[in-house]
């Protein structure tokens, strides 16, 4: 087992560097200059010329991207263009954003999605296998950006059960300390359960029109794989054997069907994480896929490549995790 994390964290270096040589190429194909974006249309070409040499932009593409690579090894991304802040720090302080709104749409696609696939596999042809698909069916077919400012118009200006955006309210951001940008984490930290709760709140919106999608694959996964291990002639024997059907379906045959359902959530995560962009784009979220957007708009060639990278880098993460837990659900299975 450890021998094989090893190998696959050590290939994970080629695949940051090939995603690094992508999105560089691909950002310098791009029409725009940052230089004229930082100093507006009217600059003078002396004063962009200065702009461009300071910031490396004079400089051939093979070696600018030699020295981002460079950079890159000494965990250095660089500065932002547009507001000269670290990158590092910016990132720091948006990523718990993007990691808290993705893995609270997870946890309600897995749990509802596994839920509904599990009702429609064992009320197999009844009108709760055909409700169970058609939620399902309407959740993949529904845009995240157009759930979200359908819910934003209902639930919170015509009904106001909800704020229409926001990580929490202002009076509670400014009360709680950012201890680890996770605001909710700092909220109990702080012993501020007002502040949790109106976070928790915060989250409900995005979280959902997030969760949609991935909630409607797992549905249809987990009902498809669940049918098939119901056939099999070991869950035929526990019958036999008079075992209760809730026994049977819980011990085992679900735990037997949780593989493609484990291998959608893994790759679920990298659809979330960039669902994400566009997420916190409608809600206001100050996550990382705002902070990318704003990055793409201004030609902040560092800021995007170094959010690039932090998404790539989770990405390859959560699939090596996903892997591990293989052998977790099967004792089969194992990477000796």
């Amino acid at each position: 087992m450890a021998r094989y994390v090893v190998r696959r964290l050590l290939l994970l270096v080629p695949t940051l560097v090939g995603i690094v040589l992508v999105v560089f190429v691909a950002l310098h194909l791009v029409p725009g200059d940052p230089a004229t974006t930082l100093l507006g249309q009217h600059a003078t070409p002396e004063a962009v010329a200065a702009i461009r040499e300071r910031l490396g932009l004079d400089e051939p593409l093979p070696v600018q991207f030699l020295d981002y690579l460079a950079a890159v090894v000494r965990l250095d991304l660089g500065r932002s263009v547009i507001t000269q802040d670290p990158i590092t720090s910016d990132l720091a302080q948006r990523l718990p954003v993007t990691v808290t709104l993705t893995l609270f749409s997870m946890a309600i696609a897995v749990v509802v999605g596994v839920a509904l696939g599990l009702a429609a596999a064992v009320r197999r042809s009844s009108w709760i296998d055909y409700l169970s698909m058609t939620v399902a069916l309407l959740g993949v077919s529904m845009p995240v950006f157009w759930l979200g400012l359908l819910m934003i118009l209902y639930l919170a200006v015509d009904l106001g059960w909800f704020e229409p955006s926001g990580l929490a309210s202002v009076q509670y951001l400014t009360r709680v300390p950012a201890r680890t940008h996770f605001f909710l984490v700092d909220s109990l930290l702080a012993g501020d359960l007002a502040a949790f709760q109106n976070g928790l709140w915060h989250l409900v919106m995005p979280g959902v029109a997030l969760a949609t999608i991935p909630l409607a694959l797992i549905a249809r996964i987990t009902r498809s794989s669940l049918l098939e291990v119901l056939q099999n002639d070991y869950v035929r024997t526990a019958y036999a054997k008079g075992l209760p059907g809730r026994a049977v379906v819980w011990r085992h045959a679900l735990k037997n069907a949780l593989l493609p359902v484990l291998t959608v959530v893994g790759l679920q995560f990298g659809s979330l994480l960039s669902g994400a962009v566009i997420t916190e784009s409608v809600f206001a979220l100050p996550g990382l896929g705002r902070y990318i957007v704003s990055a793409i708009f201004n030609r902040d060639y560092p800021a995007v490549q170094g959010a690039v990278l932090v998404f790539a880098g989770l990405f390859v993460l959560l699939n090596l995790l996903v892997d591990l837990l293989y052998s977790a659900v099967d004792p089969r299975i194992r990477y000796d």
